[in-house]
């Protein structure tokens, strides 16, 4: 696994939506596509994500810019879909990553 640093840019981050049944859940007619980031202060950023094929295989992904690893420590990352067919509001379980500080 490759560290994560405090201010690194175009890191990519990706998820995979999945069902209670752990089956991948179609998401290419999503109306909103978002992946949240709580930082370790708690704040949130919130990016608008892109699907990484077709959104049938439900992932999509953030390429973070500098706004986004400001802080050291943990955070979570989180899918939040709004679908048409079928119609629904996706979470994704929360995943964590850390971040390091920039060594002296």
């Amino acid at each position: 696994m490759s560290v994560l640093r405090k201010g690194d840019v175009g890191v990519i981050l990706r998820n995979t939506v999945k069902d209670q049944d752990d089956a991948v859940v179609d998401i290419s007619s999503a109306t909103t596509n978002q992946i949240k980031i709580t930082k370790p202060d708690g704040t949130v950023f919130v990016a608008t994500a892109v699907f990484t094929d077709d959104g049938e295989d439900g992932q999509h992904q953030f390429v973070t810019t500098s706004e986004v690893l400001t802080q050291v420590g943990v955070y979570k990352i989180t899918s939040y879909i709004i679908l048409t067919s079928p119609a629904g509001t996706w979470h994704s379980t929360d995943r964590t990553i850390k971040v390091d500080d920039i060594p002296s």
